[in-house]
């Protein structure tokens, strides 16, 4: 099986740049309550309120902080935090049919940056062409 990347690229205005990102951070939020769930709904709730607590950072600003986000899994987790990061990632990429592949050293800001950059710039109305690769 070959992958072959998505090459056409299509400018689609500022509305549905807005409407993608509204999308992207709905979509984000229900791809961490996914990686997190998997540790059990009691640790889950548990992880929010720490969030809360000890980081300022509620639920829903994960979006808008996700570097924020990022360095509360790594003191909560240490080392270990990319495991769930990723699992997060594959969700969120899962939720608009994106090819995932896990990537050496990345974050999950990496994974959010590049499946924001791959959504906003697919063509309107073609959501397949959306896909970063596809399996030939």
């Amino acid at each position: 099986m070959r992958f072959q990347e998505v090459t056409h690229v299509c400018y689609s205005g500022p509305q549905n740049i807005s409407a993608t990102k509204a999308r992207l951070d709905s979509a984000l939020l229900e791809a961490v309550d996914y990686g997190l769930m998997v540790l059990g709904e009691t640790v889950r709730k548990t992880i929010y309120e720490c969030l809360g607590n000890r980081f300022e950072l509620e639920r829903g600003e994960i979006p808008e902080r996700l570097r924020d986000f990022h360095k509360a899994l790594e003191h909560l987790f240490g080392a270990k935090a990319y495991l769930i990061e990723r699992l997060i990632a594959r969700n969120l990429y899962h939720r608009f049919d994106l090819y995932f592949a896990p990537q050496a050293g990345w974050t999950l800001i990496e994974y959010v940056e590049r499946a924001r950059s791959i959504l906003e710039n697919h063509t309107p109305g073609f959501d397949n062409d959306a896909r970063e690769l596809r399996k030939q």
